[in-house]
């Protein structure tokens, strides 16, 4: 950890826009995931002093998950804050995707960064990038 006690990353909370109830759901299990684990994903907001951004080498380059990539390194330099109010992020590739559709894509992906499996396919992120 850094000398100082100045807040040196974090993320905000996570809340879709709407009112869907199944997105709240949804919100509610990925702030519980972060809450958890410090992974902080892209939609969350997630902030980084420059100074150690640059110590930890920046994001990767691969094509997909450099944000938890970067997380994981992150956590092991400080522990990033979660911050409230959460950040709201539009719910619409939620909504045109189907809810429960992606709320499944996204477990995958959350087994796939827990459980150390292999890169998912470019493929898999191609209708959601």
């Amino acid at each position: 950890m850094e000398a100082d006690r100045t807040i040196q990353a974090g993320g905000f909370m996570h809340q879709f826009s709407g009112d869907d109830w199944r997105l709240k759901a949804i919100s509610f299990l990925d702030n519980f995931r972060c809450t958890r684990s410090r992974i902080i994903y892209g939609d969350q907001a997630l902030f980084v002093r420059r100074s150690l951004f640059e110590r930890l080498k920046g994001f990767p380059n691969q094509p997909i998950l450099e944000d938890v990539v970067f997380c994981e390194r992150l956590i092991k330099a400080t522990e990033p804050l979660l911050l409230f109010p959460p950040v709201i992020t539009d719910a619409r590739k939620f909504l045109k995707m189907g809810v429960w559709r992606s709320f499944l894509r996204v477990l995958l992906i959350i087994l796939h960064v827990e459980y150390r499996l292999p890169v998912l396919p470019r493929a898999f992120f191609q209708d959601i990038r």
